[in-house]
């Protein structure tokens, strides 16, 4: 998350141009679209959180009250008014433009595709873009000049943003799994150990990181080094899905193949099972109706199928099976054959109660309603705030950013 049109195309496209408008009505309204509407400061956090939700019901197919969890967990990251405040502070400056691409890459980011592209990341920090310096305090994520802005060493705010220890520039060793990381605000990438700016075809590599948006790092046999490679194609090897090309998904054999369409088998064999438990052996939109795994470990074969809503039919789990597909949102139970919300009272189901709003009290084996703080609790689960204290009570939720 560059390139100069050379002189001659421009003279070619501004050509094709003028002779379209020739064959024209001068009266004709012109056939445009009206330009996007940039995202105010003020409501940068809502427009985030919808754009980022959007995705995940798209892709994950979520149920309604889980895509509400999704906006607020979102708004727990970049609250409501964390972004006017910065920038009032002077500790950010903002781009209302960029928002509108920022959050507009992130709903539109391909289901298979692991992150967002480098493009949209890049546009995203530009559009915030923080002006405090490495070590001095922070209270809110984007505020950093490099990198984002961190609990104190005590896990409290005001935050801190990164040092050296913490984060890397160009050239200098990294982790993706502890500290050092790259400065991402920068473009950086923690490739072999090391921080680089992602290359793009035909450039060496070391792993899939050192290689921009749509290229994969292959090496070619007997080779040290990989070639960044464009997105392995029909038939290609692969490690994930996201090292295939658009409509394809990765198999259980390690081959790009390409998405199933409404009403073919799915799950077949033991090597289609993983996809279509992960949603990527259908098209999207699609699920592997019926599919899944018995209690021996065998595939159970199911279809390509629209996902269903509440109310919508299902398939019920059947029993000697581990792993099932209804067909259902995720999110939803398949009840009596249609697709139904998770109880909050009564015997707790084999599929839990519903998430975020009850849980299944072990000595009872039933549904009750997440306790609120200070009521009583022996496991976080338990509390609506996810934190049970030391004293047995439940307590706020731990801190995990700050806040303006």
């Amino acid at each position: 998350m560059n390139r100069h049109l050379p002189l001659p195309r421009v003279l070619v496209v501004a050509a094709l141009a003028l002779l379209a408008a020739c064959g024209k009505d001068p009266d004709e309204t012109p056939d445009t679209q009206p330009p996007p509407t940039p995202v105010v400061a003020e409501k940068f956090a809502e427009e985030y959180a919808n754009a980022l939700c959007a995705r995940e019901q798209r892709c994950g197919s979520l149920a309604p009250y889980l895509v509400d969890q999704c906006k607020a967990d979102a708004k727990e990251r970049i609250g409501a008014t964390d972004v006017q405040k910065a920038v009032a502070a002077g500790r950010l400056t903002y781009d209302a433009d960029k928002a509108r691409t920022c959050v507009d890459g992130i709903q539109n980011t391909p289901c298979l595709s692991s992150n967002i592209s480098d493009e949209v990341q890049a546009t995203c920090y530009a559009a915030l873009q923080g002006t405090v310096q490495k070590g001095a305090a922070c209270s809110f994520l984007f505020e950093c000049a490099a990198g984002t802005c961190q609990l104190s060493d005590e896990g409290t705010c005001p935050g801190v943003c990164p040092t050296e220890e913490r984060v890397s520039g160009l050239g200098q060793p990294c982790s993706n799994f502890r500290n050092p990381k790259c400065d991402e605000r920068a473009g950086l990438r923690c490739s072999g150990g090391t921080c680089v700016h992602p290359a793009g075809q035909g450039a060496s590599c070391i792993d899939n990181n050192g290689c921009t948006t749509g290229f994969i790092c292959i090496y070619p046999d007997g080779a040290e080094m990989g070639t960044c490679t464009p997105l392995a194609k029909e038939g290609s090897g692969c490690s994930e899905d996201a090292s295939c090309a658009a409509g394809l998904f990765c198999t259980g054999d390690s081959i790009c193949a390409p998405r199933l369409a409404e009403g073919k088998p799915c799950a077949i064999a033991p090597d289609d099972v993983d996809a279509a438990l992960r949603g990527a052996e259908c098209q999207e939109g699609l699920t592997c109706k019926g599919g899944g795994i018995d209690t021996e470990g065998n595939p159970v074969a199911g279809t390509c199928a629209r996902i269903s809503a509440e109310g919508g039919a299902c398939k019920p789990t059947p029993e000697n099976t581990q792993l099932f597909l209804t067909g259902c949102q995720i999110g939803l139970d398949c009840t009596n054959g249609a697709c139904a919300l998770p109880p909050v009272s009564g015997t707790c189901p084999q599929t839990g109660c519903r998430s975020g709003v009850a849980f299944c009290d072990s000595d009872t084996n039933t549904c009750q309603l997440l306790r609120q703080l200070g009521a009583a609790c022996t496991i976080p689960p338990q509390c609506a705030s996810r934190n049970c204290g030391p004293e047995g009570t439940c307590i706020a939720a731990e801190v995990l950013y700050c806040h303006e």
